[in-house]
């Protein structure tokens, strides 16, 4: 049984409308579509590339943003252009060497955002110094206006994934800490208590570790 793909001729994503399946690539096991372009041209692409945004059209779309870039808001070589195109990468395209721990992970960029630098660079403000770079408050959610800071160093040290805190015997304290004082493995930690959402003292149990009731 050959199996495919969950899209239909006629469905669009930005300028691009399926047609009909071309070919199925042996190697990496994904569909490729004849697509129609608003433009008018004729497009041959992968249909997750087409689905996840990473391509939206013949090309015509990216070469009218590098115009207006240039043109309108002259942006296109400054720091915060470079930062949002980055972004797009690492959520969007698989073949980006990040892509594992961004998009790999449900990591997205906005819609709001993914086509409209303008928009993003409205909505993430003036970088307030040197020492200031963009990061995302919650660091298991997307790019998205209220999920986004500029913050320094030191608050993003503080904000990483491995920074976590959790709840043993009413008093917060840092995954990192716990693990530590326990002599348990970080990671196995991690997987049962923050990402199966599995109880401390049930993960502790699991890992062999019996946690004394504080008094």
């Amino acid at each position: 049984m050959i199996y495919v793909p969950d899209v239909k001729i006629g469905d669009k994503f930005g300028r691009l409308t399926f047609q009909k399946l071309s070919h199925r690539c042996d190697k990496s096991r994904q569909w490729f579509w004849f697509c129609k372009c608003d433009c008018g041209k004729d497009v041959i692409s992968c249909g997750s590339n087409i689905r996840n945004g990473y391509t939206n059209s013949c090309g015509c779309y990216q070469r009218e943003q590098a115009s207006k870039a240039k043109k309108i808001h002259g942006a296109s070589g400054t720091e915060l252009y470079s930062i949002w195109k980055n972004i797009k990468q690492r959520c969007c395209n698989p073949k980006h060497k990040y892509f594992y721990n961004y998009g790999g992970r449900g990591i997205t960029i906005c819609d709001e955002w993914k086509h409209d630098f303008e928009r993003f660079s409205s909505d993430v403000g003036v970088r307030p110094g040197p020492e200031y770079s963009l990061d995302r408050k919650d660091n298991n959610l997307g790019y998205f206006k209220e999920n986004m800071r500029w913050a320094t160093d030191k608050q993003q040290h503080s904000n990483r994934r491995c920074s976590v805190n959790i709840s043993v015997n009413g008093t917060e304290m840092s995954l990192k800490d716990f693990c530590k004082e326990r002599k348990i493995d970080y990671q196995k930690a991690y997987t049962l208590i923050i990402r199966k959402k599995i109880k401390v003292n049930d993960a502790l149990a699991i890992l062999g570790v019996s946690e004394k009731p504080s008094n």
